[in-house]
């Protein structure tokens, strides 16, 4: 679990995402998930052991950069359910916003997949409460009211959901 470092000064805030952005540019390059931790501590130019200082964990690693790279695309979904637009404009930004997620983050819906594969019922709750749950709550929220204006035919909001990150990834 990611440590709180609620003293953590603009240093450690720099080692902090330093090894993130590291993370992220190898996961890229190699086209794999499983970096080792060397090769991250390498590429950020600092010790292995910052790693377990901020994150607790190589799973704690993959869990931040998981909520660092998703954490936009989420807000924005769930603030665009409250903006004065139409059902359809709201999904295609939304649908947009997706699409330049996983463009800009080709190893994310594989890492969701492999943590919960190996992360345990905890962590994979708080994955999904935290990050995907409301994603699928506002997308499905912009379904009913396409739905409700006669522009959407009615679909399964939670099988939109995955067919939508499937087809966006």
């Amino acid at each position: 679990m990611e440590k709180a470092r609620s003293g953590l000064g603009n240093k450690g805030k720099l080692a902090r995402d330093r090894l993130l952005a590291a993370t992220s540019e190898l996961m890229r390059e190699r086209n794999a998930l499983d970096v080792p931790v060397m090769d991250i501590a390498v590429r950020a130019g600092l010790n292995t052991a910052l790693i377990r200082y901020h994150f607790g964990s190589k799973e704690g690693l993959i869990f931040a950069l998981l909520e660092r790279d998703m954490r936009d695309a989420v807000e924005k979904v769930c603030a665009l359910v409250a903006l004065p637009l139409s059902p359809e404009q709201k999904m295609r930004r939304h649908l947009r916003a997706i699409n330049t997620m996983f463009a800009n983050h080709p190893y994310l819906n594989r890492l969701i997949q492999a943590t919960g594969e190996v992360a345990g019922p905890a962590r994979m709750r708080e994955l999904c409460n935290r990050l995907l749950q409301p994603a699928a709550d506002a997308q499905a929220r912009i379904l009913e009211a396409g739905v409700s204006a006669g522009i959407f035919k009615p679909v399964d909001p939670a099988q939109f959901y995955f067919f939508s990150l499937g087809a966006c990834d």
